[in-house]
């Protein structure tokens, strides 16, 4: 945007083979993840930094504190471009879809099923059929073993507000 970085992203550092994958503000990485480039991806041959590590992540449940990040960059950028449209969740919206995540999410992995999202929308006092949580997923290009973040739920449930 603007010929800056914005939204969901991925940077390669070639010399060390590493990617960081995370959400990016005005062209600073804001939340993400930095890891190894898996060795079937463009990697052969490759000259790179032999002594450089990634310090290990010591957060509890560091998948969930990402998502809850993003989530939370992408209602306040929604929010920035709404003008007068009411697009993004109040705090307690925002809760109750946490919350109904949360319990979805029974192993506390900071991610859930596809196949989970029928009970969700039904925790959350929607009455989705079947017929239409497939449609959904076909649109989402996505099956029931496809596993979600807390920020991809928030993001399907803005596009399920919309309509």
């Amino acid at each position: 945007m603007e010929d800056k970085k914005e939204g969901p992203g991925r940077f390669f550092y070639h010399a060390t083979n590493k990617v960081y994958e995370g959400e990016w503000v005005d062209d600073v990485a804001k939340c993400g993840t930095f890891k190894d480039v898996p060795s079937d991806v463009g990697g052969g041959g490759v000259d790179t930094m032999d002594n450089f590590s990634v310090p290990s992540l010591e957060l509890e449940d560091p998948e969930v504190v990402v998502s809850e990040a993003v989530a939370k960059i992408r209602q306040e950028r929604a929010q920035a471009h709404a003008g007068d449209q009411e697009v993004v969740f109040t705090p307690g919206e925002l809760e109750q879809l946490r919350n109904e995540f949360r319990a979805a999410d029974s192993q506390g992995s900071g991610v859930i099923k596809c196949s989970e999202l029928g009970t969700v929308l039904r925790g959350l006092g929607m009455t989705p059929q079947d017929d239409e949580i497939q449609l959904l997923l076909e649109d989402l290009n996505a099956d029931v073993d496809t596993e979600i973040s807390f920020a991809e739920f928030v993001d399907i449930m803005a596009l399920l507000s919309a309509h």
